[in-house]
């Protein structure tokens, strides 16, 4: 039994080793990531009886009716950046996550799924939204202004270089 443990230890170490490089290299060693658990847990919304939390490169939604007890509702699959930012209106969950803006269908939050992104130049690190637009700190380049007047389709709106 503990050679099998060895063993699996091993064996996860050189997946994630291999896993930190970048992704041409995952795919010319024939290397496909299976699954993700865990991460930083770095933004939180509160909307209704739930909590969205970015965990790592997934948003979690949990169920917190009872504060004392909260349990997991659902959770994304694996998002392509690590969520660092989420904010929540109605039932679409907008996640900064260093590449981009990311929205997410909340309506059923046993299942939310991804239905429209927008890349950015810089370095998406947080997100507020309000009147059918989101404003996205992107780092070095700025404020971002999406217009997500259709979820499925976000676009530029407008910016504000902070250079």
């Amino acid at each position: 039994m503990a050679s099998k443990v060895v063993s699996a230890c091993v064996l996860l170490t050189l997946l994630a080793l291999n896993l930190s490089g970048p992704a041409t290299a995952q795919q010319d060693q024939g290397v496909e990531l299976v699954s993700q658990i865990g991460g930083g847990a770095n933004g939180v919304a509160i909307q209704g009886p739930h909590a969205y939390v970015g965990v790592g490169p997934r948003l979690v939604i949990l169920d917190i009716d009872d504060p004392a007890h909260p349990s997991m509702a659902g959770q994304t699959e694996v998002l392509a950046g690590i969520v660092r930012r989420v904010a929540v209106d109605g039932d679409y969950a907008y996640l900064a996550d260093g590449e981009g803006l990311r929205i997410v269908d909340v309506s059923d939050p046993s299942s939310p799924a991804e239905i429209g992104f927008v890349d950015t130049p810089g370095a998406a690190a947080a997100v507020a939204v309000d009147g059918g637009y989101a404003y996205l700190a992107d780092g070095a380049n700025g404020l971002r202004i999406i217009d997500i007047s259709d979820p499925t389709a976000p676009s530029d709106a407008g910016s504000y270089d902070t250079a």
